[in-house]
């Protein structure tokens, strides 16, 4: 039987498009070399990233390729795919190439690595909440787009775990549970849904240590919309006025935390200072 080709492979969801965002610039640099990629002190490259480097062919005689992202990687912020996307567009754009195939090898890195299957669409077409309707590459797949209030997010860094082992411990978890939590976002995709569906997932399937679980239904009751865990990190999202309450709360749980709003954009090309490019948006 032939297999799919990559760009028609992916997997369906739904989920929230956070910012602060990575940022990409690319500047000349007469000198040689220079990739300067600041993704929590990791020591390799992403392999999407590094793939679509390869295949955008990024030489480095002429350039630095400055990425920032604010938040890490392999903790379930689909920063592998964010990072892939964004070096392939601004290679793209300077080389005066489609930005939509970039988007396509980025999507293509993505499903050869086995890491996030839809991020990359989400994260190209998607804005504020996303549910991917059909698989595949931007322009192959479906993405909906569904409007949220103005939210203050919480983040909380539980653990670091890759996608692929993530798939080994729980992956048949994750296929008999997925489809009934997906099939009810389909139906009614807002805001409230997606956190609840979501949080039942991710505690039938383990993601959420007991822990976490626990103080966070404790939170749900009086102060929070809605949390959930994805891979590694906890999505926390308090009611407007008990926000502050909230921050102190979780931190019990003596874990990193981090803040975020939802984004009403998806991914794109834009005139960038390097000083932005060093700062980043919030970024390491």
């Amino acid at each position: 039987m032939k297999r799919e080709q990559p760009e028609r492979t992916g997997s369906l969801g739904a989920g929230l498009l956070l910012e602060p965002s990575i940022l990409a610039i690319l500047c000349p640099n007469p000198g040689g070399l220079k990739l300067n990629i600041a993704l929590s002190r990791v020591e390799t490259l992403p392999g999407p990233l590094e793939t679509v480097l390869e295949e955008m062919g990024f030489n480095g005689r002429k350039y630095t390729l400055i990425i920032n992202s604010p938040v890490p990687l392999a903790v379930g912020f689909a920063v592998s795919a964010a990072t892939a996307l964004t070096a392939a567009m601004v290679l793209a754009a300077q080389a005066l190439k489609s930005i939509d195939e970039a988007a396509v090898r980025a999507h293509v890195a993505e499903v050869v690595h086995g890491t996030g299957l839809g991020d990359v669409i989400a994260q190209y077409m998607g804005r504020m909440l996303e549910v991917r309707i059909s698989p595949g590459a931007p322009g192959i797949g479906k993405v909906e787009s569904y409007p949220v209030e103005p939210i203050r997010i919480v983040s909380i860094i539980l653990q670091k775990q890759t996608t692929r082992r993530m798939h080994e411990a729980i992956g048949e978890r994750i296929k008999q549970y997925a489809p009934r939590h997906y099939a009810a976002i389909l139906e009614d995709p807002r805001l409230e849904t997606l956190l609840e569906e979501s949080r039942l997932f991710s505690i039938e399937t383990g993601m959420a240590p007991r822990d976490v679980a626990s103080l966070l239904d404790r939170l749900h009751k009086k102060m929070l919309i809605g949390w959930y865990v994805k891979k590694g990190v906890a999505i926390v999202v308090p009611e407007n006025e008990y926000y502050d309450d909230v921050i102190q709360a979780l931190k019990e749980l003596k874990k990193p935390i981090m803040t975020h709003s939802v984004s009403g954009t998806p991914a794109g090309i834009r005139p960038c200072t390097y000083q932005e490019a060093i700062q980043g948006t919030g970024a390491l």
